[in-house]
């Protein structure tokens, strides 16, 4: 397929052909983030992502319903982690609970057998930021109809520069969730194939005195 015309190197393509199921969809989309000006992948996702938060259209939830936005926020004063990009400075554990059948009973009843598998691996990159916040953005591969749960933590291996208050030196970073990923258990959530699941409050990233 013949790279698009004018698209800036390093960009994930969106070009025809597609299916007509979806080709309106993909359409508006990309007028969407080419109107955006994004020029880098992180700087593409967080268009992609402000679109989502923003609209939520069905055009939108053609192309990513079963789909789970997210992003995780921090104060400037929190620091910087020393890592290539401040997405390597979080880990991610998403898990899905898949309900089978377990052993027949004397009555003839079935047990349910949860199992706890391992869905596929986020989407995370930096932005956006503004003068008050850093922010990591990310996107889950949702598995419906099952409960789905994250644990999102820092990496403890990636260190942090205080910036502007070096006394955080002596203070312990973690990530709260947001009110909308403690509805249930924390991190717990239930993806539908046939809408997103957007997170519209950040996760935080806090700290407190030894």
């Amino acid at each position: 397929m013949a790279k698009d015309a004018g698209r800036p190197a390093g960009v994930p393509p969106v070009s025809p052909p597609w299916h007509p199921g979806i080709a309106s969809a993909i359409s508006e989309l990309e007028q969407r983030l080419t109107r955006s000006g994004a020029r880098t992948p992180d700087e593409f996702m967080t268009a992609l992502s402000d679109v989502v938060h923003e609209e939520g259209t069905d055009a939108v939830v053609n192309l990513f319903g079963g789909t789970a936005w997210g992003r995780i926020a921090w104060k400037r004063d929190v620091g910087l982690p020393l890592s290539p990009k401040l997405a390597d400075a979080f880990v991610f554990n998403h898990l899905y609970e898949e309900l089978g059948s377990g052993q027949i009973s004397q009555r003839g009843e079935a047990s349910i057998d949860p199992k706890w598998k391992p869905a596929p691996a986020p989407e995370v990159w930096d932005g956006p930021h503004d003068d008050e916040c850093y922010r990591v953005s990310f996107m889950l591969r949702g598995q419906p109809p099952w409960k789905n749960a994250v644990g999102i933590d820092l990496d403890r291996t990636v260190q942090w520069e205080p910036r502007t208050a070096p006394w955080l030196d002596q203070r312990m970073r973690y990530v709260a969730y947001s009110p909308s990923l403690l509805q249930y258990f924390p991190g717990e959530f239930f993806p539908k194939r046939d809408r997103l699941t957007v997170f519209d409050e950040d996760c935080q990233v806090l700290w407190w005195p030894f």
